[in-house]
């Protein structure tokens, strides 16, 4: 059973790392460093695209992925914020990055946009697992 304060702390958890995705593929972001490496211009983007739909289905995964990285640092007891950052990080990295990069290279998708896409991965759960360190201190 989670109790109420764990479940605010994840629900206002993966809405930080939603953010985090917000500003990294803005217009002030990566946002046109990634359009570029997909091979996208804004006169390409589907005006009929359910964006909505994509953004509740990005939050729920954040939120899966902020429930995972919660578990894991609390299980390892980790008591520095710095090192939560850093198994968050390796995280993204290991199981998002390296798995990726593995079945990428069979389509052939380029470096840039994986970097730009799992950069955000790594970041914000780099800063998911330090949260959660600092939540569990409390």
């Amino acid at each position: 059973m989670i109790s109420v304060d764990l479940a605010l702390f994840l629900l206002a958890s993966a809405a930080l790392y939603f953010v985090i995705g917000a500003i990294w593929y803005s217009p002030i972001g990566l946002g046109k460093p990634w359009m570029k490496a997909v091979g996208l211009t804004k006169e390409m983007m589907d005006p009929n695209h359910n964006m909505i739909k994509a953004m509740i289905v990005s939050y729920l995964v954040c939120l899966v992925q902020v429930f995972v990285i919660t578990m894991v640092i609390s299980h390892l007891k980790v008591q520095l914020v710095i090192y939560s950052a850093v198994i968050g990080a390796l995280m993204a990295l290991a199981f998002g990055f390296l798995s990726a990069l593995r079945s990428d290279t069979y389509i052939k998708r380029n470096m840039p946009q994986m970097a730009i896409d799992h950069g955000y991965d790594i970041v914000g759960s780099a800063v998911t697992a330090g949260l959660a360190t600092w939540w569990l201190a409390l």
